[in-house]
C-alpha cells in the first residue's frame, strides 16, 4: 500500500513537472523614452504620435536589449486597442484594452492599457503598458514602460496541495 502510494505521489509530481516545463511566460520589465506628440481634449488623450522611441531601461527576459536600442512604435490615433503597438527585439507587444485615459490640462496625460506581449521561444504573456506625458505636448518629456502581470502563483500552489490531498485521502481508504 505505501508503495502504491509512493507510485502515484511520484507520478503525480512528475507529470506536473513536465506539464510545466512547456509554458515559459516572459518574465521583467521594459522602459522606453523619446519623443512623441500626444494630442489631448479638455480631459483625456485623443491621439499619440511616436517620432524617435528607444529603449531605457530592460530587465529579465528583456536584459539582451541594450538601452537605447530603437524601437518601433505603431502611432494611437484614436487611443484604442492596437495590435503591434510596440516592437524591439524580438519582442512584440499588442495593446488589447485601454483600462485608463486621462488629460490634466496644463499638467499631464496618462494612458494605461492590458496587453499581451509574444516573442520566439515563449507563450504570449500578459502586459501591462504604461504613458505618461508631462510638459506642453510638443514632444517632449515623455516616458513609457511595460511592466509584466504577475501569474497567479498562490492559486497554482492551492491547486497542487488539494490534489496531493485527494491522493493521499484516496490511497488511505
Amino acid at each position: 500500500m505505501k508503495n502504491k502510494l509512493l507510485t502515484a505521489v511520484a507520478s503525480l509530481f512528475f507529470l506536473l513537472a513536465s506539464s510545466s516545463a512547456s509554458a515559459v511566460l516572459i518574465e521583467g520589465g521594459i522602459s522606453f523614452t523619446g519623443d512623441s506628440i500626444t494630442s489631448v481634449n479638455a480631459t483625456q488623450v485623443t491621439a499619440i504620435d511616436f517620432v524617435d522611441m528607444q529603449t531605457s531601461l530592460a530587465f529579465g527576459n528583456f536584459s539582451t536589449i541594450a538601452d537605447d536600442t530603437t524601437a518601433l512604435f505603431t502611432d494611437l490615433a484614436p487611443v484604442a486597442a492596437q495590435t503591434g503597438l510596440w516592437n524591439v527585439g524580438g519582442f512584440t507587444f499588442d495593446l488589447v484594452q485601454v483600462t485608463f485615459n486621462q488629460f490634466i490640462a496644463g499638467s499631464f496625460a496618462v494612458v494605461k492599457g492590458t496587453g499581451v506581449v509574444s516573442a520566439s521561444g515563449y507563450d504570449d504573456t500578459a502586459f501591462t503598458w504604461f504613458y505618461s506625458s508631462q510638459g506642453q505636448f510638443d514632444g517632449s518629456a515623455n516616458t513609457f514602460s511595460a511592466t509584466a502581470v504577475p501569474a497567479p502563483a498562490g492559486i497554482a500552489l492551492l491547486g497542487l496541495g488539494l490534489i496531493a490531498f485527494g491522493f493521499v485521502r484516496r490511497y488511505r481508504k
